[in-house]
């Protein structure tokens, strides 16, 4: 009960403060279309094929990021615990054939988008955890600390 009443404390909020709303949409596109060209430049990174042209460049990252979330959908569809490896196996599918392609270095184009991908988010949220954890016991010890000296 104490989520759904945080829930709709949320939206009302947000029903009250619009720019809020529009700046959070805003960031959350940014967000998607960054992650999204993680593999563009994996496969940038690791293609051994040229571009040439703006309007080449430009479909070849529609393309990539097109890849990336029929990737993200079919890992999301598929019933595995976890979605353990159906990520790894569209990737290799959808990036190791085809124009744009990473070829014959496709495993260490793998690598390197799963690190990027989910183990750095990992890494990222474990040193969050960690921090916030230490920068509450620094304010529960001042806390306890300024309770247990009597006001004079």
């Amino acid at each position: 009960m104490h989520q759904v009443s945080e829930y709709q404390a949320s939206i009302k909020y947000l029903n009250k403060h619009k720019g809020t709303l529009f700046v959070t949409v805003f960031l959350c596109l940014i967000e998607c279309l960054s992650f999204a060209l993680i593999p563009f430049c994996v496969t940038m990174a690791f293609g051994s094929f040229t571009i040439t042209t703006t309007s080449d460049f430009l479909l070849c990252m529609l393309f990539s990021m097109s890849q990336y979330y029929l990737c993200l959908l079919v890992s999301t569809c598929l019933p595995l615990p976890g979605g353990t490896g159906s990520m790894e196996i569209c990737y290799i599918f959808l990036f190791a054939i085809g124009s744009f392609s990473v070829g014959d270095n496709i495993v260490w184009a793998l690598l390197a988008f799963r690190v990027i991908t989910y183990y750095l988010v990992l890494l990222q949220g474990f040193v969050h955890v960690i921090v916030e954890n230490i920068v509450r016991g620094i304010k529960n010890k001042k806390l306890n600390k300024l309770s247990s000296h009597p006001i004079e």
